[in-house]
């Protein structure tokens, strides 16, 4: 099998865990916005991006709603989120985003870490395009 193949087993895992975490209504958890995340990281490198982005926003709100917009797997998300809405070429929102995942790393004790300083060479990247 494929690396395709192996990609698309693991999206459907992934979906299996995701409808297991909605029928056990624990869907306000880490664990549950972690999942979201990973299916968007895996939707993302496929190229789906559209879908990688439905799945940051939604582990964004599911953060949101439990306060906790201040943690480095907070900063990771929006990182993830900069970096999709640079490959759907939205550098404007990218760049937005890219400022708020830095601020809220650094509140989170972390600092700019060289992750930041590639996405911000790739976000130039598409504006001079």
């Amino acid at each position: 099998m494929g690396t395709q193949g192996k990609s698309a087993e693991a999206l459907v895992a992934y979906e299996d865990s995701k409808q297991a975490y909605i029928a056990a209504s624990a869907t306000k958890s880490v664990e549950y916005a972690s999942l979201l995340r990973n299916m968007g990281v895996r939707c993302s490198t496929q190229g789906r991006r559209v879908e990688a982005l439905a799945l940051y926003q939604e582990a964004k709100a599911t953060y949101e709603e439990m306060e906790m917009s201040a943690t480095p797997n907070y900063a990771s998300l929006l990182q993830s989120m900069c970096a999709c809405l640079n490959g759907l070429g939205r550098t404007v929102e990218a760049q937005a985003m890219f400022e708020e995942a830095k601020a809220v790393s650094v509140k989170a004790g972390g600092s700019p870490t060289p992750k930041y300083v590639g996405l911000l060479r790739s976000m130039t990247t598409n504006l001079e395009r």
